[in-house]
């Protein structure tokens, strides 16, 4: 829920209007005779009605305050899920990247010979594999990885 600007300025330039009406009677007050009970009594009667305004404005203020950060809120979490979206993305394109060019080298490289312990291209593709999954893991969530370095690197 965006929240509206005409509003916002309508609240601040009620609650100038109700501080300035505020100060005025303070200052009334201050100048009241004591022995004018009945001005006395209207103006206090006044000012506490401004008083009363003012603890109005200040719940409109409170509630247009958590309408903003809920604003925010929301806008944040969408911007987030859009990068995490393209993040995804490109972890995905760059894991079927790999996976192409893995199973081009079988083509045009021969595996080392290994006497110990003999390795298929099967078995590289089982590993190579396993470590994609692995990236996705650590790509997952607001707290994966701020550049893609450590997938290229």
């Amino acid at each position: 829920m965006p929240v509206d600007p005409s509003n916002l300025r309508k609240i601040v330039e009620h609650n100038d209007r109700l501080t300035e009406n505020v100060r005025v009677m303070s200052e009334k007050i201050a100048k009241l005779k004591p022995g004018k009970c009945q001005q006395s009594s209207d103006c206090a009667i006044a000012w506490a009605g401004y008083v009363e305004e003012v603890l109005a404005s200040v719940k409109g203020q409170q509630e247009l305050s958590r309408a903003m950060r809920e604003s925010a809120r929301v806008s944040d979490e969408a911007q987030s899920e859009l990068f995490r979206d393209r993040y995804r993305f490109l972890v995905d394109r760059l894991k079927g990247d790999v996976r192409a060019c893995f199973f081009l080298l079988k083509e045009y490289v021969d595996l080392p010979q290994d006497f110990q312990r003999q390795k298929t291209w099967g078995d590289c593709i089982y590993d190579m594999e396993v470590d994609l999954k692995s990236l996705g893991a650590i790509s997952a969530g607001e707290t994966g990885l701020a550049s893609v370095d450590a997938l290229v690197g």
